[in-house]
């Protein structure tokens, strides 16, 4: 949950229309001894004492009466109530192509966040890919800086433009370096999530990821990939255990592969996803 100097959620961080009224709700109840569900279903004008309830819930979805009604009692400003009716219709989206749009229009009604030079760098570090797959093709044994050559061997392709632009970046960031051949190579200093990237961006981050995935499986053949998944029966209680087997392989992965001579071919992503396909209910 983010606040502002306010004491007020930030809606700007979110995507999911539950976790902002969740966090909202429990905003209210820290701040206010006084505030219930009950008294803010009667001061929107519910029917019913349980609509707010299963809303919050995920259990029923928002319909243009109970849109305007919640737009009211939450004191949405007009910029933030068209960002709230828009996260609605991300997570009511039913395709890819909806959910495209609509995140889109999330994306233009954010306001642009005003930040230095450098925290500008850091931010697109973290939310354009190609930055980080740059960053590594460095390493590749036939790597070349030439824009061109680095925007075409990128996949999906991108712009020779943007392939120049990154590299600038990176080494602004002094995560790139020359040498005194003028080669670029890498510098100890290592990728971090800037402090000025929020969870809006990282649901950006993370969505890209999935995207490249998806196009990866659809376009490449099986040689070139490795696609595999496990249905299991997890306790939470071990859910924090889990999370720590999975941080500490990704390490080993790192560690392994920088300390292993052998040729560097391509920059391949490695996702590993965790998600219940089970919920449940009270």
């Amino acid at each position: 949950m983010t606040t502002d100097s306010k004491n007020n959620i930030n809606i700007y961080d979110y995507t999911n229309y539950v976790q902002y009224l969740n966090d909202f709700m429990d905003m209210k109840k820290s701040t206010s001894k006084s505030f219930s569900l009950r008294a803010l279903s009667r001061r929107a004008g519910f029917s019913s004492f349980s609509l707010l309830p299963m809303i919050l819930k995920g259990k029923r979805k928002i319909s243009s009466d109970t849109l305007n009604k919640l737009i009211i009692v939450l004191k949405l400003k007009k910029k933030e109530a068209e960002y709230f009716e828009a996260m609605i219709m991300l997570n009511h989206a039913k395709d890819d192509q909806q959910r495209d749009r609509y995140f889109e229009k999330l994306r233009n009604i954010r306001p642009k966040i005003k930040v230095s030079e450098l925290d500008q760098n850091q931010y697109d570090l973290f939310t354009k890919s190609f930055y980080g797959i740059i960053h590594q093709m460095v390493l590749l044994d036939d790597f070349e800086e030439d824009h061109e050559w680095i925007a075409n061997r990128i996949f999906p392709p991108i712009k020779p433009l943007e392939a120049k632009e990154a590299i600038s970046i990176l080494i602004k960031l002094k995560l790139l370096k020359r040498n005194k051949e003028g080669k670029l190579e890498h510098t100890s200093k290592s990728i971090k999530t800037p402090n000025t990237v929020g969870t809006f961006e990282v649901y950006q981050y993370q969505y890209q990821m999935l995207i490249g995935a998806k196009k990866a499986l659809v376009n490449l053949p099986a040689n070139y990939r490795d696609v595999t998944s496990v249905m299991i029966p997890i306790p939470k209680s071990k859910m924090k255990e889990f999370k720590d087997k999975i941080a500490s392989f990704r390490e080993e992965i790192v560690d392994w592969i920088s300390s292993n001579p052998t040729t560097r071919d391509e920059v391949y992503q490695l996702n590993i996803q965790l998600f219940p396909h089970t919920l449940k209910r009270k």
